[in-house]
Order: C-alpha cells, then sequence, then structure tokens
C-alpha cells in the first residue's frame, strides 16, 4: 500500500497538485482584481469568473492526459556504435553502501498521494451532492402545486416575445421561496404567491428573474457548480462561485432598471 501511494504521489504532484498551486494565485488575483476595478458590466465579470473557474478542472485534466516527459529516441546511428563498442571481460564492483535506515514518517510522496485520493474522494462526493440537489429540486416542483394569478400568463408572453425565448414557462406556486429560474432547455421562472398581491413587485420579480434566462445563467451556473463540486475543499473555488452569482445578481438587476427606470 505504501509503494502505491508513493508511486501515485510522485505522479501527481506536477501533474495535479503544482497545477493547483499555480491555479489558485491565478484566482486570488482575479478575485482582488474584481474587488477594486470599477463595476461597469456585471455580466462580463461573472463569465469571466466562471470560466476562471472551469479553467482549473480543464487544466488538470489536460495535465493528466499529457505524457509526463517526452524523450526523442536515439537515432539508429548511435545504438549501433553502442552496440559496437567491446565490453571488458570483467567489471570491477565495489562494496555496496548499508542501506540507510527506514523512517518511521511518511515521505513526502506518500503524503502527497494519500492528498490525492482524498481529493478524488471529495470529488466524487461533490459532484454526487449536485446531482442529489438538481434531482430534489425536479421531485419538489413535481409535487409543488400551481397557483393560478390573471394575468402572469400576459406577462410572461410579452417577454417571451420581446427577448426571443420560446418555450418560457412561469409558475407561481403556494410556497414561502424566493422567486428562482431553472431549466436549460425549456426555462422555467418560479414565482412565490406571496408577490401575487403586488401586481407592481410581481412584474419586477418576472423581470429580473426572465434576465437570469435571457442571459443563460442556467448554464453558466450550472458550469460554475461542476466546477465547484471538483474541488469542494478549495476556498478560492467557493469564492469564485459566490463572486460569479453577485455579478450575476446585479446584471438582473441592472436589466430590471433599464426597463423599470
Amino acid at each position: 500500500m505504501t509503494e502505491f501511494f508513493e508511486t501515485l504521489g510522485a505522479w501527481s504532484a506536477s501533474a495535479l497538485w503544482l497545477t493547483l498551486a499555480a491555479w489558485t494565485v491565478a484566482a486570488a488575483a482575479a478575485l482582488a482584481l474584481d474587488a477594486v476595478l470599477p463595476l461597469r458590466r456585471p455580466v462580463v465579470r461573472q463569465r469571466l469568473l466562471i470560466a476562471l473557474l472551469v479553467a482549473l478542472p480543464l487544466g488538470v485534466a489536460l495535465r493528466l492526459a499529457a505524457p509526463l516527459a517526452v524523450l526523442p529516441a536515439p537515432p539508429p546511428a548511435a545504438v549501433e556504435a553502442v552496440a559496437s563498442v567491446p565490453l571488458p571481460a570483467s567489471i570491477p564492483t565495489e562494496a555496496p553502501a548499508p542501506a540507510p535506515a527506514a523512517s518511521a514518517l511518511p515521505s513526502a510522496r506518500v503524503l502527497v498521494g494519500v492528498a490525492t485520493v482524498l481529493a478524488a474522494l471529495m470529488a466524487l462526493l461533490g459532484l454526487a451532492h449536485l446531482g442529489y440537489g438538481y434531482a430534489r429540486l425536479r421531485r419538489w416542483l413535481g409535487a409543488m402545486p400551481e397557483v393560478q394569478v390573471p394575468g402572469m400568463t400576459a406577462h410572461a408572453d410579452h417577454w417571451a416575445a420581446a427577448l426571443r425565448l420560446p418555450g418560457l414557462r412561469v409558475r407561481i406556486v403556494d410556497a414561502d421561496v424566493s422567486p428562482f429560474a431553472c431549466g436549460l432547455t425549456r426555462p422555467l421562472v418560479v414565482l412565490p404567491r406571496a408577490l401575487a398581491s403586488d401586481e407592481t413587485a410581481l412584474r419586477l420579480a418576472l423581470a429580473h428573474e426572465v434576465a437570469h434566462v435571457a442571459g443563460g445563467d442556467g448554464w453558466w451556473h450550472l458550469l460554475a457548480r461542476l466546477a465547484q463540486s471538483v474541488v469542494p475543499w478549495h476556498p478560492a473555488a467557493t469564492a469564485l462561485v459566490r463572486q460569479a452569482e453577485l455579478r450575476r445578481e446585479q446584471a438582473a438587476d441592472a436589466f430590471v432598471l433599464a426597463h423599470f427606470p
């Protein structure tokens, strides 16, 4: 078992952990720049942050797929020259040096190998948790009864025609939830019944969620969550997701202010 972890540690030290260290430096610089630069186009900031987040698993996958070393084959002439050199009849040997005493502490390669196994297990758990969350949301939407509100279909049709969103669906549910949008190929806007008593608030909330649908935020959110699930233990990944979500909400707010000044 020790040999396995040592081999794994030697293989993953440069392929995984050095790549992760370089990405961590880039993520810290991106977060610092995002915090100090003036905010002008939050949707661009959001997509750049998510692209940086997705670059981590892609970079690791490419690094693992690439050969660790590519050595050119020697020319045939050199091989024949080496083969033609006569060997001596006897080769003097020296007494072997005494083997160093084995240390009771594990080597650095063993520790790196153990860390690699733990990181892989946490990535599998993170992806499983993400899939469970989406399945749970699907079941919740299927079991939640829909509330009919007069005029809501007309508002939805207006935004679908104005933003070219065929198949846009709007559902008002009898639950204490915040408005949200979900669905990738068939987007769905979910609004709580509490907003039905205030038409202005209902229209603003609908416009905010429609902005998410029009911007393709469902796909970007899925990419960000998938990338974060691969390294759920990394604080920079969590910070990038939170900052991207903040920029996404700011972009939707800007859309609402542009249409409802």
